[in-house]
């Protein structure tokens, strides 16, 4: 078991501010482990999982996770599959050379950033969007609908979907900051995005998009 403490600074701060998504990448030696959480009320499969995504080696880990996140408890276990991909990640072969996961975890714990907004997670998942889609299929709605349309205005008493807002990070090519820009745009009146299984006849820019909702 491991606790993944230095989380809490940040799963707070994205709580409060109502951005449940969280993606950022910690280098140890020669490995890449970008960690990712998704946490808002409609991620059932997903809120209590830390998605850990090994990126030299473009692996996986789900790993369940146990506490009161709230509290700072972010308990996870490996088991022998878990801890065999970290070490094929580290390039560390059987009885050559010693491996510690408590070590690397700590290290990895140590240098979890304490302030991280949201327009950051945005350019890890952009950073690797090919990579990313087949893994991440859950954390988001109509997986098979990709293609941008525009913005629908909800009925009443509905908020818009952040399983469907983060189509946003693994489809689109545009600017953390604009991606965000439009996200803060669509919660402020509560209206959506809608997408398509088939590409638009026209492609429209993110700034237009944002134009056309209501301030």
């Amino acid at each position: 078991m491991y606790n993944f403490s230095g989380l809490k600074a940040i799963y707070r701060q994205a709580y409060l501010n109502k951005e449940p998504t969280i993606a950022f990448e910690v280098v140890y030696e020669i490995g890449r482990f970008v960690f990712m959480m998704f946490f808002s009320p409609e991620d059932e499969e997903s809120k209590d999982r830390l998605f850990l995504y090994l990126g030299r080696t473009q692996v996986l880990l789900s790993l369940k996770m146990y506490g009161n996140h709230r509290n700072g408890d972010f308990k996870v276990y490996l088991n022998d599959s878990d801890e065999l991909a970290i070490r094929r990640e580290l390039d560390i072969q059987q009885g050559i050379n010693p491996f510690n996961v408590q070590n690397v975890f700590d290290y990895l714990n140590a240098n979890i950033p304490q302030h991280y907004p949201l327009r950051e997670s945005v350019e890890v998942i952009q950073g690797r969007q090919a990579e990313l889609r087949p893994h991440l299929r859950n954390v988001i709605d109509d997986e098979e609908k990709i293609h941008l349309i525009g913005p629908v205005r909800l009925p009443a008493g509905k908020k818009p979907r952040e399983k469907t807002l983060r189509k946003l990070y693994l489809y689109i090519q545009a600017p953390a900051g604009i991606i965000v820009q439009l996200i803060d745009a669509l919660k402020a009146v509560n209206w959506t995005l809608a997408w398509s299984k088939n590409p638009p006849e026209k492609q429209r820019g993110l700034l237009d998009i944002i134009n056309e909702i209501p301030r």
